[in-house]
């Protein structure tokens, strides 16, 4: 269910914003119609609410995708989604090039070599839970369709990247959430082509540890918007699986009067 509503959210969102552009458009037309009562032609009345109805009529949805929706167990970069690693203290970005199965969860991660990380250590890893169920890994319940991501105990942060497609305009919608039931310390952070957008800290699990960002920028086609975990301010990986939700809704073409 909270999966569904991670989908459905931006959708309900926009909707409820353009069904808001709607009701101004039509006070508007009265408006108009009050203030100059007999002196507006019927022709002219008749155009007005032609104004509403086009916007009512017109096709406006922008295009959404849902990195969790979109996620690909074999495909890295898929489409416009793809998922990496950055260093602790570098914008640079690294394609993960490994992905496995590891109790029922398809994992991305990195070729890293075998002494990189120590026997008690993991790489840096996201984690996709595909199926329909809630799946428990220790004091982790991943929720079916959800995206997780875990940092390494060495600090290198994983990485959703988006790359646009085309130019236009952009709605970012993010949200990070603990999914630790001992307490998640991880930071959030969004970028655009390495401008940090947004800076978060996750602290704890469920939904009083959520933080969330929205905001509309412009794109060239070939930019790149990353939505990156971290291992939080006291330096340490230990029950760090953070949820993510990344969204991309492009609005280039969407009419609003």
């Amino acid at each position: 269910m909270q999966a569904t509503n991670a989908f459905l959210s931006p959708v309900l969102e926009w909707v409820w914003r353009s069904s808001g552009q709607v009701v101004v458009l039509v006070v508007l037309v009265l408006g108009v119609q009050r203030f100059l009562g007999y002196r507006l032609l019927a022709r002219w009345r008749y155009s007005l609410w032609f104004l509403v109805l086009a916007r009512l009529l017109v096709p406006v949805a922008p295009t959404i995708t849902f990195a969790a929706a979109d996620f690909s167990a074999i495909n890295n970069p898929n489409g416009a989604w793809s998922y990496g690693w950055m260093p602790r203290t570098k914008l640079e970005f690294n394609l993960y090039t490994k992905s496995d199965t590891l109790f029922g969860l398809i994992e991305w991660t990195g070729d890293f070599p075998p002494d990189f990380f120590t026997p008690e250590s993991r790489a840096p890893h996201l984690s996709f839970n595909p199926t329909t169920d809630q799946v428990e890994v220790g004091n982790r319940p991943l929720e079916p369709r959800r995206l997780t991501a875990h940092p390494s105990p060495i600090g290198q942060r994983n990485v959703i990247r988006w790359k646009a497609p085309r130019s236009g305009s952009i709605e970012i919608i993010a949200a990070f959430e603990g999914n630790d039931l001992d307490g998640t310390t991880t930071d959030a952070s969004v970028y655009h082509n390495g401008s940090r957008l947004f800076a978060g800290d996750v602290e704890g699990f469920g939904k009083p540890s959520r933080v969330s960002f929205c905001t509309n920028i412009t794109v060239t086609a070939g930019d790149a918007v990353d939505f990156v975990e971290g291992y939080g301010s006291n330096h340490t990986y230990t029950r760090d699986t953070t949820r993510v939700d990344a969204t991309i809704l492009e609005l280039t073409g969407v009419i609003i009067f």
